[in-house]
């Protein structure tokens, strides 16, 4: 081959004829950063040429490093190039650049001396490394000499810490270029491998390794799949239960997500796994495998258009899946799928045939007790008014489903009273109310009952007689709503008009009220015993009294005495506390 001078020009690397040549010497000016533009023109015509190009690998192993390093600004005309020589370069040098260059990346990166910790930067990096890897890759020759163990476990051992490293930090639209670029590498890597198969013991040995990588990449991607598949699980299993102003569309916002979805899970399926395996995954020990498996079910579970036509989730396998739901919820990881898997699993079972829809228990307390905590959090704290409203129904289903009324009653009275969020509190009530009335209307009162007049009295407690939420067994978590929080709210010169109405009490208390005045109104027998002149009195006591007192002393000017009405924040709390003053005195 000639070696040219560095006199020459493109024009002349270009009319010489030697691609070799010509193209070396493109490369190495383009490395000392000359006439990038022209270098990528020049490589574009000698591709025409009817003369092999077979010097790309002799600039590889300066070019790939530079661009991945940062030596080089990667700008476009740099990407064009290394998309050249992805596709044309020797693809054991290049792959071999290519490795090396990810592997100072990810060691930079972990001692935190990496000089650009720009995450869309990392994203372009990783980019180009699943393209030129997708590129070289199938073009390596078939034979002995090219083993999986030699030539693509190294590849996968540096794209895991790749991974892992960087790309939980990435957003959203960089999060699903690399991992739509990874899915198709993992796709070529199979399609290698099947190409020169040499055994059942090795197809073992490569499923298990780039089912690996798999879950490596679905793990760390999993913030930021963005396929919206918990909201769009909401409104096809529980439409009654969506808010319509806070309606998100999910088909258009979460096209890309669900697209990469169904891809991993294709090749989830391709590599071995089936339904049940992945079901089984979500016990691994692992951390990534565990995340990764209940995503893939989450994608399995929301495919076509109807969710709830899927046999596969139900109340048993999410009992079976718990430790991955938990670890995905606590973390922020996969989230999304975590809340579709459990609507998923929580869904109403409609029987062939019928229009009836069966709502069964049967979550047990080891389900119950460790998910609600993560789910009041997410529902009190996250910054989407939708994905809190949803996650208010997925901890309501959770509470509702549970196999003992023992743990429901539990699992009430902390929310609606030891909640360390407020705005939780206030919602509980409304949970605490339906579970309530839900029994009353459940539960037949006997005929002797029925045709007597309403007690004042209190009522013998006979626990075998009654459910739970239908007896006086509610009581104490009811008078605990029913009590100002703290309990000398009224009566403490330290409250201020002003500090009352910048509180969630006000907001508390007109839904305790209601909830006083509801059950009052449909406990006609007074079977939790909220009737009882002992309970009446013990609630004008301690609410009631306090609160209108407080109410009247908001009314006066401070300054000049004179009444001014009552304040604009106070409208509800005043109409709550008339109509239970209206009811008890016309009974």
């Amino acid at each position: 081959m000639t070696t040219p001078g560095t006199a020459w020009t493109i024009k002349d690397a270009v009319e010489s004829g030697d691609s070799g040549s010509a193209v070396t010497v493109l490369c190495m000016s383009a490395i000392a950063g000359k006439e990038l533009r022209a270098f990528n023109d020049g490589v574009l015509a000698l591709l025409k040429l009817p003369v092999p190009i077979n010097a790309l690998e002799d600039s590889a192993l300066q070019l790939v490093p530079g661009a991945l390093l940062g030596r080089f600004a990667l700008d476009e005309d740099l990407l064009q190039l290394l998309e050249l020589l992805g596709k044309h370069g020797n693809p054991k040098e290049v792959l071999m650049a290519v490795d090396e260059s990810l592997e100072m990346i990810v060691s930079a990166f972990e001692e935190n001396e990496d000089g650009d910790p720009n995450s869309h930067t990392a994203a372009v990096k990783l980019k180009i490394v699943m393209d030129i890897y997708g590129n070289g890759l199938p073009r390596l020759p078939i034979g002995k000499k090219f083993t999986f163990e030699a030539t693509i476990s190294p590849i996968l051992r540096h794209l895991k810490r790749a991974f892992t490293a960087l790309v939980p930090d990435m957003t959203q639209a960089d999060t699903q270029v690399v991992l739509g670029g990874a899915l198709m590498f993992i796709r070529g890597c199979h399609g290698w491998c099947v190409a020169r198969r040499q055994g059942d013991s090795e197809d073992a040995v490569v499923n298990k390794s780039l089912t690996g990588i798999l879950h490596t990449i679905v793990s760390a991607s999993s913030a930021h799949i963005g396929a919206f598949l918990s909201l769009s699980t909401w409104a096809t299993c529980f439409p009654k239960l969506v808010v319509p102003s806070r309606r998100v569309n999910t088909e258009e916002g979460g096209k890309v997500g669900r697209v990469l979805g169904q891809e991993a899970l294709s090749i989830s399926t391709l590599l071995g796994a089936t339904s049940d395996s992945r079901l089984q995954g979500t016990r691994s020990e692992q951390a990534s495998d565990a995340i990764a498996s209940l995503v893939l079910l989450a994608h399995e579970t929301a495919t076509g258009p109807d969710v709830s036509s899927t046999t596969l989730a139900s109340i048993g396998t999410l009992e079976v899946s718990l430790p991955a739901v938990l670890a995905s919820l606590t973390a922020g990881r996969g989230t999304d799928e975590a809340m579709s898997w459990i609507l998923s699993c929580l869904r109403p079972e409609t029987r062939k045939g019928t229009a009836s829809v069966s709502i069964a228990k049967g979550l047990l307390e080891a389900t119950v007790l460790p998910l609600t905590p993560i789910l009041v959090s997410i529902a009190s704290l996250h910054p989407e008014p939708a994905i809190r409203q949803m996650t208010l129904s997925v901890l309501s289903l959770v509470i509702q489903r549970a196999d003992s009324d023992t743990v429901r009653l539990q699992v009430l009275d902390e929310l609606c009273n030891d909640c360390p969020y407020p705005q939780m509190r206030v919602a509980s009530i409304e949970l605490a109310k339906k579970s309530i009335l839900e029994a009353l209307d459940n539960e037949r009162p006997s005929a002797a009952a029925s045709t007597s007049e309403p007690s004042m009295l209190p009522t013998p407690h006979t626990p075998s007689s009654l459910p739970l939420f239908a007896s006086p067994d509610v009581l104490p978590m009811v008078l605990k709503i029913l009590t100002p929080d703290p309990p000398d709210l009224f009566t403490s010169p330290s409250t201020s008009p002003e500090s009352f109405l910048e509180s969630h009490e006000p907001g508390r208390l007109v839904e305790a009220l209601g909830m006083f005045y509801v059950l009052n109104q449909r406990d006609t027998s007074n079977r939790t015993h909220i009737r009882d002149i002992e309970t009446r009195r013990l609630v004008h006591t301690t609410l009631l009294f306090p609160l209108k007192e407080f109410l009247s002393r908001m009314q006066v000017d401070e300054t000049s005495g004179e009444l001014v009405g009552p304040h604009m924040g106070l409208f509800a709390l005043e109409i709550a506390l008339e109509r239970i003053e209206a009811m008890v005195v016309s009974e």
